[in-house]
């Protein structure tokens, strides 16, 4: 998203980043993290090298969709995924405050563009 920062308000970018960071780090600590640890019995190591493979393919996806999306569908489809999910996570509410806030800015960036 930073690629397209020069074509919106910075504080309108820095709500989404605010939002999306919330949320990504409420995922990665207190759900992913615990439930990779649990699957594999407390195995740390293990753990972490599934959360590398997972990283690796995060990043690879990233490329992709950004590669196939223009920008305007890149943000109503990022917001549309992550309102999906978060259906499915009980977020705490400061979170998902930020979360909100993130998800109406991107589609309010998303109208802007033509």
């Amino acid at each position: 998203m930073d690629e397209f920062a020069g074509n919106y308000a910075k504080e309108d970018v820095l709500a989404v980043h605010a939002g999306l960071s919330a949320y990504g780090g409420f995922l990665q600590n207190d759900m992913i993290k615990p439930k990779l640890l649990n699957m594999y019995g407390g195995n740390e190591a293990q753990a972490k090298l599934m959360q590398a493979l997972f990283d690796r393919q995060k990043a690879s996806f990233y490329k992709t969709l950004n590669g196939r999306y223009t920008e305007k569908k890149l943000f109503t489809e990022y917001a549309a995924g992550i309102n999906d999910c978060r259906a499915n996570v009980s977020i705490p509410p400061a979170i998902a405050k930020t979360l909100n806030t993130a998800i109406n800015t991107m589609i309010k960036m998303a109208r802007q563009r033509p």
